[in-house]
């Protein structure tokens, strides 16, 4: 039997996937430790989802913080805690955006009130905000400026203003808020 070039790029190639399916799958199970399979894949290789494994290793680590301390962590108790802080945080975050996941949020639930004491309701609160800032611009015709000590009562506007961009820029902002900050203050996104 006579190989060709091709053929025997071919049976390489095989080869080299067949023994580096090993080295695939045990990176494959590092990331995601249910063991969800690719159904319909001969080979059976295991889905790689590298945020659902970090999440759902990360979210233990936070109950046994939780059963331990007695409570959920601080920003400034330990090194640990301020990493948990952390995390719990963007937990929150991504809550309050409507990017959580259910079964994320119930594992959470599980851990007890972990979507941390708010101030009120945040939607009439960033109304009050958006109104303030419409208020201040049809006053003055301008965004207000981060200057506590000429113009301490626009701090906290410059701040949730500032805060609005970020979420716009990470594409984190909620497409109704954008469309009532665009009708009432043309221009919000250009500092």
């Amino acid at each position: 039997m006579k190989l060709t070039a091709l053929s025997l790029l071919v049976v390489g190639i095989a080869t080299f996937v067949m023994a580096a399916s090993g080295q695939l799958s045990a990176l494959f199970t590092q990331f995601n430790p249910t063991g969800t399979t690719l159904s319909g894949m001969g080979a059976g290789l295991p889905v790689l989802t590298v945020g659902l494994g970090i999440w759902f290793r990360r979210n233990p680590t936070m109950a046994t913080y939780v059963d331990t301390a007695g409570g959920l962590p601080a920003q400034y108790d330990s090194v640990e805690a301020k990493a948990l802080h952390r995390w719990l945080e963007n937990q929150r975050r991504s809550h309050d955006t409507g990017r959580l996941a259910r079964d994320k949020v119930e594992a959470l639930d599980k851990l007890g009130e972990w979507g941390g004491k708010r101030r009120g309701n945040t939607a009439e609160l960033w109304t009050t905000r958006l109104r303030e800032m419409h208020r201040l611009r049809t006053d003055t015709g301008r965004f207000p400026t981060y200057d506590p000590e000429r113009r301490p009562d626009e701090k906290v506007l410059a701040v949730w203003l500032g805060r609005q961009r970020t979420w716009q820029r990470k594409g984190h902002f909620r497409s109704d808020r954008r469309q009532r900050l665009d009708a009432l203050l043309p221009g919000w996104l250009t500092p």
